[in-house]
């Protein structure tokens, strides 16, 4: 029976350091603020404080959920953030570190560019907005009445969108199909600004009208001039 009690103290020596659970604080943030390397927190929440667009500035450390409200800022260069939802106005800006899931909401904006990393990135409900111009994203997608804008960085998976939400594409010799891909609903390709090609799979039945092909607008000027001359051609042949 002693015997028994001493195994059972030697576990739980060994076993219970391993099985606490830390308590990360929260902070409620209403002023500009810069979180950096080594600083963990559980729940950040951005505030605007009198119209000043309350800016916070991440270098580094680890968040596991993090909200932006109140036509707030918050400029990301370098992170861990499991979730991050935009609200009310605010605006996001993405240029580095690795974040699970980015969705904006409410007219908010989230940008995402350079050496970004987001798993899952959405315009959702509200007239929400997602800028993408460089980055690496697994899925992306558009839905209840959201903004999609893309003119660069890399799709991994699958582009989405529904019935409501827009994507617009910006680049050179740009096309899309409705049929092929890895989900059966068709791809968009073309070639971003910086010359690198990309090849989209779409997922959903209805991302392939909700998508927007726009031209650089140098190419819009050509096929302008293209027409104009065609217009010239065709009345100098034409008979009076």
């Amino acid at each position: 029976m002693f015997g028994r009690k001493i195994i059972l103290i030697m576990l739980a020596v060994i076993v219970l350091p391993f099985c606490r659970v830390h308590a990360y604080p929260n902070w409620d943030v209403y002023s500009d603020a810069v979180i950096k390397d080594g600083d963990i927190y559980n729940v950040v929440n951005v505030y605007d404080s009198a119209q000043k667009r309350t800016t916070v500035t991440m270098l580094g450390g680890i968040v596991d959920q993090m909200k932006t409200y109140d036509a707030s800022i918050l400029n990301v260069n370098v992170c861990d953030i499991s979730s991050l939802y935009a609200w009310d106005y605010s605006t996001v800006n993405v240029l580095g570190g690795d974040v699970y899931t980015l969705w904006a909401w409410d007219s908010a904006v989230a940008n995402v560019g350079h050496n970004a990393s987001v798993f899952s990135l959405a315009a959702r409900g509200g007239e929400g907005t997602v800028n993408m111009t460089g980055g690496i994203v697994e899925r992306i997608g558009a839905l209840e009445g959201g903004t999609i804008n893309l003119s660069g960085g890399i799709v991994l998976d699958h582009l989405g969108a529904d019935s409501c939400s827009i994507v617009n594409i910006y680049g050179y010799n740009l096309a899309k199909t409705n049929y092929g891909g890895s989900y059966g609903y068709g791809q968009v390709y073309g070639l971003w600004f910086d010359d690198s090609s990309f090849m989209i799979d779409l997922s959903g039945p209805d991302t392939y009208a909700r998508i927007n092909l726009i031209p650089e607008p140098s190419t819009l000027i050509l096929l302008g001039l293209g027409t104009l001359l065609k217009k010239r051609k065709i009345q100098s042949h034409t008979i009076y």
